[in-house]
């Protein structure tokens, strides 16, 4: 699991550096392996959607050991921070893969 979350969080990263940089964009296909730029963005969104998912299994984990958000030093509104920009990057790179169709 570890394995795929630390991909799946370097996968957001990269798609947080690239999101509206079309010449970053460009350098982060040519420089991912496979074969296709829709290839390697399938990969990409699988990382990011398998590190959204282990994030929110994280957070139920947590919340049902005793977690308390409201305890928390992070801001209430950052807890849920992490999952939500991952579904947002996901969106975006499903977005630049449609645009390549």
């Amino acid at each position: 699991m570890e394995d795929s979350f630390l991909t799946g969080h370097l996968a957001v990263l990269l798609g947080l550096l690239c999101e509206d940089d079309f010449e970053d964009q460009k350098l982060l296909l040519d420089s991912l392996p496979g074969s296709t730029s829709s290839e390697k963005l399938d990969d990409m969104i699988n990382h990011v959607e398998s590190f959204a998912a282990s994030y929110s299994e994280v957070l139920s984990h947590l919340s049902q050991s005793g977690f308390d958000a409201e305890m928390s030093p992070a801001p209430k509104d950052h807890v849920n921070d992490g999952n939500n920009v991952a579904h947002g990057v996901a969106v975006k790179l499903k977005a630049m893969k449609d645009s390549l169709l």
